[in-house]
């Protein structure tokens, strides 16, 4: 088994009969188990994953920035079910905001070009509203905060306070966004300022623009 030290002392505590889980013969599939419509639902995820993938680079569109949409016109409504089955996690998956279906004769309000994935074709909205444009900057800071602190050796639950120097815009979509930046990066405060200061302060290169972050412990 993978992790056997592991394996066989889940093994024991579970009321394993021999000395070790190695002495057990492997167990055999149950093909009975196996649910059909679920698999090829999981198959169309997948396939609808990946075609989605390629079209954002395409665009261009950061991995951390949401989609705005994606439409999905399957062959016959039975796809279009399938795939539903496993909506939320292709929303996760994909990082969208929304996922429409259209059914036969349906057109897609959107004007862009189909891009077929097997047994159907769907339609990526590559609209940047200002709610996407807030959460696509908040998670770049996020990420380029918790990189600070990952330099600094912090420990994981220690508070920090920010200091953050930024371009107008920018220091407006963060703040629309700072509650959640502050809950991941555990800042008890963010303050926009000209000259940030903290036990560490770097200049970061964030999709082309200079953001001034300064990092101190909340334990100073």
């Amino acid at each position: 088994p993978i992790c056997p030290h592991i394996t066989d002392r889940v093994y024991s505590a579970m009321g394993g009969s021999k000395l070790t889980v190695h002495m057990e013969d492997w167990q055999k599939g149950d093909a009975s188990l196996i649910d059909e419509d679920i698999e090829h639902s999981m198959a169309l995820v997948q396939k609808i994953n990946a075609v989605v993938a390629s079209e954002r680079e395409k665009m261009g569109s950061k991995k951390r920035w949401p989609l705005n949409a994606v439409y999905i016109h399957g062959t016959d409504a039975s796809v279009n079910d399938a795939v539903k089955v496993f909506n939320d996690i292709l929303a996760q998956q994909v990082n969208i905001k929304k996922i429409g279906y259209l059914g036969a004769g349906e057109k897609a309000p959107i004007d862009v070009e189909p891009v077929d994935f097997g047994e159907g074709e769907l339609f990526v909205d590559p609209t940047v509203t200002p709610e996407i444009e807030a959460e696509g900057w908040g998670r770049d800071l996020i990420r380029a905060i918790q990189q600070m602190r990952k330099n600094m050796k912090l420990n994981v639950e220690e508070f920090i306070f920010c200091d953050v120097k930024a371009e107008d815009h920018l220091v407006e979509l963060f703040k629309i966004w700072q509650e959640h930046i502050c809950g991941e990066v555990r800042a008890k405060q963010i303050t926009y300022t000209d000259a940030p200061a903290g036990e560490r302060v770097e200049d970061l290169e964030i999709n082309g623009k200079v953001i001034t972050v300064g990092v101190s412990s909340s334990k100073i």
